[in-house]
């Protein structure tokens, strides 16, 4: 049986109708890093839950703080295939654990168990190896290309308050305790006062949005699950100025959806471009162009691979005047790579 939920014919996506569909451009933007900052959110808490991950094992002392420069992390992400922040995490931690002494580690995974191995680690090499490489997270990258490590694996599997000791630290925080206890509905065990998810900010000011909505339709393609996208666009006011939202949410169950039908197991996530057909098709032929607008190499690669003829725009609002993400960026395929706003509005008259 064919996949129809690959060309975006039976997509379920997140949907609230409060615009009309107007004749104007299609310009469905990537949340973060174009829409929002997150450089005091995402990345800050991948750092910190890096180094949250090793803060009770043996001699972590002389673990460096930051663990690493974001600088160094941005290497990592900017070469593309990392959208997903929780598998980018994991991915770090795997490769600062082929750095540590680590015990033998049980089948099954626990949060006792995972404080009883991390206890018995030793980061005495990784500490002086993060001390004296430059770039050690790339440095790393490079040289494990497969980058998997048993115990990471093990603290990845299944989902928040099923055992992903990673994920849960991650998102605990990024919410803060009572944001995420109310989405998750479990008991938070690493995090008791806020999340960085209120240090966000809006890249693009609300009067700006609103005005590019009286004469295009707009939407949004974004990695994050649905409740902290729209959690993010309401607590900016913003959230009635879109008409379509496509998330994480939206790939997971058309994944799934795969793999009870077909036996098929793919990522539909971006780069794939699962989540812009799935707009498209859902928005008719009313729009005269489409854009999709984001700051990273696989959001242009998601743009050229849709069967529904994208202009791909890179965004550097986040990162003006880095010339190597530019250049990543173009190498991607970006139609055009913008810095400020009056140069998205004048690509899109």
């Amino acid at each position: 049986m064919s996949c129809p939920v690959l060309s975006g014919r039976c997509a379920s996506i997140s949907i609230w109708k409060t615009n009309d569909m107007k004749s104007g451009n299609l310009i469905v933007f990537d949340m973060d890093g174009v829409i929002v900052d997150v450089s005091g959110s995402y990345c800050e808490v991948l750092q910190k839950t890096a180094a949250l991950f090793f803060r009770d094992a043996r001699h972590a002392d002389l673990l460096p703080d930051p663990l690493f420069e974001r600088s160094d992390l941005a290497q990592i992400k900017h070469g593309g295939g990392w959208n997903n922040d929780w598998d980018l995490t994991h991915r770090v931690i795997s490769l600062l654990l082929s750095r540590v002494d680590v015990p033998a580690i049980p089948d099954d995974m626990s949060w006792d168990i995972y404080r009883q191995v991390i206890a018995d680690s030793d980061v005495t090499q990784l500490g002086h190896y993060l001390r004296e490489t430059g770039t050690p997270l790339f440095h790393l990258h490079q040289h494990h290309q497969n980058g998997a490590h048993p115990f990471a694996d093990r603290c990845y599997q299944n989902d928040i308050g099923a055992g992903n000791i990673i994920r849960q630290m991650f998102q605990e925080m990024y919410l803060g305790r009572e944001l995420f206890e109310t989405i998750y509905k479990t008991p938070a065990r690493t995090c008791t006062g806020p999340g960085y998810i209120f240090q966000e900010d809006l890249l693009l000011p609300a009067p700006f949005i609103q005005k590019l909505a009286e004469e295009n339709t707009l939407c949004i393609a974004t990695g994050r699950p649905f409740t902290e996208a729209f959690f993010t666009l309401n607590r900016f006011g913003i959230h009635n100025f879109f008409s379509r939202m496509a998330t994480l949410d939206d790939c997971l169950m058309a994944e799934n959806w795969l793999a009870e039908t077909e036996s098929r197991q793919v990522s539909l996530s971006k780069p794939h471009p699962y989540m812009l057909n799935a707009i498209a098709a859902d928005m008719g032929s009313l729009s005269s162009s489409r854009f999709y607008i984001g700051d990273m190499p696989d959001d242009m690669e998601a743009a050229l691979r849709s069967d529904y003829a994208y202009t791909a725009v890179g965004c550097l609002l986040s990162a003006p005047g880095s010339d190597t993400l530019k250049q990543k960026l173009v190498d991607a395929g970006a139609h055009s790579v913008i810095e400020s706003l009056q140069e998205l509005e004048s690509l899109i008259r």
